[in-house]
């Protein structure tokens, strides 16, 4: 058993503690705060808990990064607002996942982004097609998902 702050602990792991230790039936989904709060309501006022060794946290090493551990180059970038009709799509927030982290772009301001950011909107585009003589589509045409500018 190994010892951690109750600050550092998960939800999952104080759900596990509060239920073996002391007793409670308690649910992680509650999230931490409110099994903090109950364990407090039994009268655990200490300032960490034990886990077993296999669910202590484990030293990290930080990933060095793909241009040799310098931190990421950011860009000042800007998506547009855009009108699309009978939708609020095109006033929201961009979401853009790079390697298991998502970023909620703003629209219509300049917003600091990594570069990995840049080169995922740079790569995201969707077909678009002109319309034939019987109105079917035709010459495919890729155009950019989520149009922005680099601002410096």
């Amino acid at each position: 058993m190994k010892q951690i702050r109750i600050d550092d602990a998960t939800a999952t792991q104080l759900a596990q503690f509060a239920t073996v230790s002391l007793g409670l039936d308690i649910d992680y989904r509650k999230g931490s705060a409110a099994i903090k709060a109950a364990m407090a309501a039994v009268g655990y006022d200490k300032d960490h808990i034990e886990v077993a060794d296999d669910q202590a946290p484990k030293a990290q090493t930080a990933k060095p990064q793909a241009d040799g551990g310098a931190p990421a180059k950011m860009i000042k970038i800007m998506i547009p607002n855009q009108d699309i009709p009978g939708s609020t799509a095109g006033k929201e927030a961009v979401p853009v996942g790079v390697n298991g982290k998502v970023y909620l772009i703003k629209r219509g301001i300049a917003v600091d982004v990594p570069s990995e950011v840049v080169e995922v909107l740079k790569n995201a585009n969707k077909v678009q097609y002109d319309k034939g003589p019987n109105n079917e589509p035709i010459n495919p045409t890729l155009v950019p998902t989520h149009p922005f500018s680099i601002l410096g």
